[in-house]
């Protein structure tokens, strides 16, 4: 390759062969550590565990739609569906490769675009005709659990020939991640503390507030308390409370779709639960991101 000087500049001296020699060295140790500090293992989790709770959100909503009285519990699983979208798109650029993305990417890209839509288009048929058997659920759960799962497990696999990562350096939280993860856990536990509620219009009208005070948190997200921060800044401690938070107001949401009336104190007990976890987890260091 010709080098072109600026104008007005002298042209450089190539360097000669033990010097370029060094530079490929220097070019390919950069690379390597480069692999080593990214963790290629926890975003191939991460789309195991995004494919596990999309199927799951989808099988109550269905469920939800096509009972004789359609149900709307499934409501309350739009605040933590949405606060854990926004949490995981922290987490995961953590592993972001640059703005450079290639061919064969963009292919995943459209590839996952396309399963989604055809999972939505499948679940809409489901619940708007009635006459189509609930079996058929089963294929957009399939859709999402074969696309997004199975490409999770093919990262995994891919990433597990890889040098193995370094470990992430450690840092106590800042006050504003420590203070969001906190109001997190209250989030998830006053959403599964509400299905207490008897009354299902003041339910409605309190979940409806919820969505919107988080829907005002989504705006903050370049502020010390925004949600792809705190994600970044969280480490698996953090991330296995949000999932058991979340798996938990899945599970308590299909009982009352078959019309069974758990316990108020099962679900006051649920949401102190979460929020005494984030309080726990909230002392526990996460990641450093300047380092």
């Amino acid at each position: 390759m010709e080098h072109e000087p600026l104008a007005g500049q002298a042209r450089l001296t190539p360097p000669d062969a033990d010097m370029a020699r060094q530079y490929l060295k220097q070019a390919e140790a950069i690379v390597e550590r480069r692999e080593r500090v990214v963790d290629r293992r926890a975003g191939a989790w991460l789309a195991i565990v995004n494919a596990g709770i999309i199927a799951g959100y989808l099988a109550v909503v269905t469920l939800g739609f096509r009972q004789p009285v359609p149900s709307v519990e499934f409501q309350a699983l739009l605040i933590p569906i949405l606060l854990w979208a926004q949490i995981s798109t922290g987490i995961s650029a953590r592993g972001d490769r640059g703005p450079r993305t290639p061919a064969w990417r963009r292919l995943v890209t459209f590839g996952g675009a396309a399963v989604l839509v055809t999972a939505l288009a499948v679940f809409t048929l489901i619940v708007l005709y009635e006459s189509i058997s609930p079996r058929w659920m089963l294929l957009p759960i399939a859709l999402v659990l074969g696309g997004f799962g199975g490409y999770g497990v093919v990262r995994l696999v891919r990433a597990s020939r890889g040098p193995r990562p370094l470990p992430p350096v450690r840092a106590a939280l800042t006050p504003g991640v420590r203070g969001g993860t906190m109001l997190v856990g209250v989030v998830l536990g006053s959403v599964c503390a509400l299905s207490a509620v008897p009354d299902e219009v003041l339910r409605s009208v309190l979940l409806f507030l919820g969505l919107l005070a988080l829907i005002a948190w989504f705006a903050a997200s370049g502020t010390v308390i925004g949600l792809p921060l705190i994600g970044a800044s969280w480490r698996w401690p953090h991330i296995l409370a949000l999932t058991i938070s979340v798996g938990v107001l899945l599970v308590l949401r299909v009982p009352a779709l078959d019309g069974v009336v758990l316990a108020p104190a099962s679900y006051l007990l649920a949401g102190l639960g979460m929020i005494v976890m984030f309080v726990l987890v909230s002392a526990v260091s996460g990641r450093d991101l300047d380092a």
